[in-house]
């Protein structure tokens, strides 16, 4: 489950981001900011070195895109940890981290982060607005690496895999924790055993939290599955077995509906046993019923213990499939109606370019392929005429994949220089509700979180915005 300055600057009005990080109550550790790797905003370069066929059509993005900033990771008893995932809530960034195991060394070493973006002064031109990141509180779990995790604004509920051996075999875990008056990390109020090696995602409906937690590659009695737990007590509710469970999502049209995505049983990549999506009708406990609703077969997620997620929109399913790319898929049929392979590297593995996950803006997707970094799609409807996306068709166009260049010359990729473990996609509203920005939050492994900005987006009638 280990996930394996810019040269033109922007004016900005209405923006409704805070300014400084909050208090930290006592309980919570905090660690202060870590010096940013990016001295002031860079603009990013559409490069064509992915797949060895994808080329660069940098036309396609109207606008620009820039890394505003670069967060260092959180280190914990002395060791560096990798930033394996984010959730976002509002403004309020939560990062999850894990440790790296080094020389066949299994370590565990884990913590959540506020991580707040704030609008900040140009460094070049005073009078305009750009974007930094400030830390605003992190919780340490020195014995457990944190995957994911969810906040319902009250409280974050935190899924991982520790080191505990007092409820062996089981050392998947999921946490309850409070929030300071700032909405940071502040203590670990309770903790409930999963009957796994790891927690893997965890999401609430408003009702009871549905929790996934996956599959030992060294011990066959733990298959993995998808559980309700309560809010309040975590107290384990309705749950199923389910081979490699690694992600579930709410339905944002439906809370009483949710997807799961599992590995292949047995390495299948063809045929029933093939990594496939499943939805689940949830009862009113929030717990899932025995068979699920519908299956979706996606392939690819071969690699053991790997990551892959599931972005749910109104008509359409993003998925990704670890070694097999990703996949847009028609969320009333089934079909799929685009896909790309994960990217090959010249001189990186391809088990460190699998795809991750993705995030979606209006007419284009960020797809995360871990050390190959960010790939960006032009996203739009085939037939312009047709407003559903499913009877309309999707087309994916490649854009280029993003690599830095701060002397407006750099035309190649320094590898793994914008890791990508996850992506998730965040939109800055001015007190009339007006998108003034948006912005892309990366997890980046061991460079810590990379904030992204997306500047002078224009929105055609056939692209796609279903998210």
């Amino acid at each position: 489950m280990k996930a394996s300055y810019r040269t033109t600057l922007k004016r900005m009005t209405g923006i409704s981001l805070i300014s400084s990080a909050a208090a930290l109550m006592s309980c919570s550790q905090d660690f202060g900011m870590r010096p940013s790797s990016a001295v002031g905003p860079t603009r990013l370069k559409f490069i064509n070195d992915i797949n060895g066929s994808e080329s660069v059509n940098a036309s396609l993005f109207v606008g620009n895109i820039y890394l505003d900033y670069q967060l260092g990771p959180q280190t914990v008893a002395g060791k560096q940890l990798q930033a394996s995932d984010v959730y976002v809530n509002g403004q309020n960034i939560y990062v999850s981290y894990s440790s790296f195991d080094t020389g066949g060394v299994v370590s565990k070493i884990g913590a959540v982060e506020l991580v707040k973006p704030y609008a900040c002064d140009s460094p070049t031109t005073p009078s305009l607005i750009d974007y930094c990141l400030q830390s605003a509180g992190v919780l340490a779990f020195p014995a457990t690496d944190i995957f994911a995790s969810y906040t319902d604004g009250t409280n974050l509920y935190a899924v991982g895999s520790t080191s505990d051996e007092s409820q062996l075999p089981y050392l998947g875990r999921l946490f309850k924790v409070s929030l300071d008056s700032g909405k940071a990390p502040s203590a670990i109020t309770t903790t409930q055993t999963l009957n796994s090696y790891a927690g893997t995602g965890v999401v609430g409906n408003g009702t009871n939290l549905l929790v996934t937690y996956g599959t030992s590659s060294s011990n066959s009695q733990l298959t993995g599955g998808v559980g309700a737990f309560s809010l309040s007590t975590l107290a384990a509710g309705a749950s199923q077995s389910l081979y490699d469970a690694r992600y579930v999502a709410i339905d944002p049209s439906s809370t009483t509906s949710a997807y799961v995505i599992r590995g292949p049983i047995s390495g299948a990549t063809t045929g029933a046993n093939q990594s496939t999506v499943l939805k689940y009708a949830t009862d009113a406990n929030s717990a899932p019923p025995a068979t699920a609703s519908g299956t979706i077969p996606v392939g690819g997620n071969t690699i053991a213990e790997s990551k892959s997620t599931v972005v749910v929109g109104n008509k359409l399913l993003l998925v990704s499939t670890g070694d097999g790319g990703f996949k847009v898929i028609c969320k009333a049929t089934g079909a799929t109606l685009a896909s790309k392979a994960a990217p090959t590297i010249t001189g990186i593995p391809t088990t460190k370019t699998v795809t991750n996950s993705l995030a979606a803006i209006p007419g284009y997707l960020f797809v995360a392929n871990g050390e190959a970094g960010v790939q960006v799609y032009k996203f739009k409807k085939t037939n312009t005429l047709q407003s559903d996306y499913c009877a309309a068709g999707v087309t994916l166009t490649s854009v280029g994949r993003l690599a830095l260049d701060s002397d407006n010359s750099d035309a190649t990729y320094i590898n793994a220089e914008l890791s990508a473990n996850g992506v998730k996609a965040l939109t800055i509203l001015n007190a009339l509700n007006v998108v003034t920005s948006r912005l892309l939050v990366v997890a980046s492994g061991n460079k810590g979180l990379s904030l992204l900005d997306v500047s002078g987006l224009t929105i055609a009638l056939d692209d796609i915005d279903d998210f």
